[in-house]
């Protein structure tokens, strides 16, 4: 290897690192507020409740989120897609949704947007997220679909299988 490939990848391990060390400030010192229905959480307790639907997002909703995204998408790519979110409203739980299934699920990908979008926020998300078709996300490996979506007032998902070989 010669001397200004080891530059280019030292400079692109320095990135991957500076990212996830932003991203480790970011969460904590944001609030991110969650639902039930988002969470896929199943509990009785008022307290828990309370905290779901509270502003302020605690670390200890990372697992349930993140055993969100083992359960719905246990093999190849997944496409996020927020169909209809309001990046306003809700681009805190966009941004970490998007950033937990990455941190989940890799080495596996995680798209929300076309490769060659460039993502810095809820809104550039949000105007990238158009669903492409079958074929596109065959093309990519995409082996599950989950939709987020406004229902009653409420943010609720879905997950699909997307069939491997067209039928």
């Amino acid at each position: 290897m010669d001397e200004q490939s080891v530059k280019q990848i030292d400079r692109v391990i320095t990135g991957v690192f500076v990212a996830l060390l932003l991203l480790g400030v970011w969460h904590s010192v944001t609030g991110v507020a969650f639902n039930r229905d988002m969470l896929g959480a199943k509990t009785e307790s008022p307290a828990v409740d309370e905290k779901l639907e509270s502003d302020r997002f605690d670390r200890v909703y990372l697992p349930a989120i993140d055993d969100l995204f083992r359960r719905l998408a246990p093999d190849g790519n997944l496409f996020i897609h927020f169909d209809g979110i309001d990046p306003e409203k809700d681009g805190k739980q966009i941004y970490v949704f998007f950033m937990r299934a990455a941190y989940v699920l890799h080495p596996r990908k995680v798209y929300v947007a076309p490769p060659e979008a460039t993502l810095t926020d809820a809104e550039s998300i949000i105007a990238h997220n158009s669903l492409p078709n079958d074929d596109w996300l065959r093309l990519h490996g995409i082996h599950y679909v989950m939709t987020f979506f406004y229902e009653d007032g409420q943010i609720h998902r879905t997950t699909r299988r997307v069939e491997t070989v067209p039928q």
